[in-house]
């Protein structure tokens, strides 16, 4: 009797049917957990980035609203005057620095399509410029602008005796960092590059000389 007996003991035990289904079971479970928790903490790190962007577009919201109110700024408009203008500060990377820059463009009025244009030429000379992007040098240069090494570009020639006072205006932006002032269309555009970025002080400095010449431009 006892030889019809057969024990089972340890690794050598045979797991039921019923065993086997929950080994499976088990086993499907343990795969799709992978990719669940994959798609939880990629949703928890997107979450998180859309915070962080909201927090900069937060920021960028106060520090627009600072320069605004040191600038006279109110609803696009300084002194009646549509404008427009970028604050951007220094920038370094390893292998490239961006100066400081500061740029405005004031709307005004230019029913006789007047081009004028005020910079410096490159060691390239007129080919540092863009072909037929800016009018012609003026045959008379005003005096201000000669210690800098600005040029008074401006079409039609004709007209320019009558715009003495306008371009008179626009004395007090010759400084080191000015890199162009423009009338195209309807904008006066101004823009200045430094190696320092500008504080909020000279920045409203400038901008109320720009205003100041942006008014003789509007009569």
């Amino acid at each position: 009797m006892s030889e019809n007996i057969v024990r089972y003991e340890g690794s050598e035990a045979v797991p039921s049917r019923h065993g086997n289904y929950a080994a499976a079971e088990t086993s499907w479970l343990d795969i799709l957990a992978g990719p669940a928790l994959a798609i939880l903490l990629a949703c928890f790190i997107l979450w998180l980035i859309m915070k962080a962007l909201r927090w900069l577009d937060k920021k960028d919201e106060f520090l627009e609203e600072g320069f605004n109110d040191v600038l006279g700024v109110k609803n696009g408009c300084v002194s009646g005057i549509p404008v427009k203008y970028e604050w951007i500060p220094v920038s370094t990377s390893r292998n490239h620095s961006h100066p400081a820059e500061l740029d405005f463009e004031f709307t005004v009025k230019n029913p006789g399509g007047l081009r004028l244009a005020i910079n410096k030429e490159g060691w390239l000379g007129p080919l540092s410029r863009p072909v037929g992007f800016y009018p012609p040098e003026a045959a008379i240069q005003p005096a201000w602008l000669e210690p800098l090494g600005f040029k008074l570009r401006w079409a039609p020639a004709e007209a320019l005796p009558a715009f003495s006072d306008k371009l008179k205006s626009l004395e007090p932006l010759i400084d080191g960092n000015l890199e162009e002032i423009r009338l195209e269309g309807n904008i006066l555009h101004i823009n200045f590059l430094s190696e320092v970025t500008y504080e909020l002080p000279e920045a409203k400095r400038l901008i109320d000389a720009g205003v100041k010449a942006a008014l003789l431009f509007r009569s």
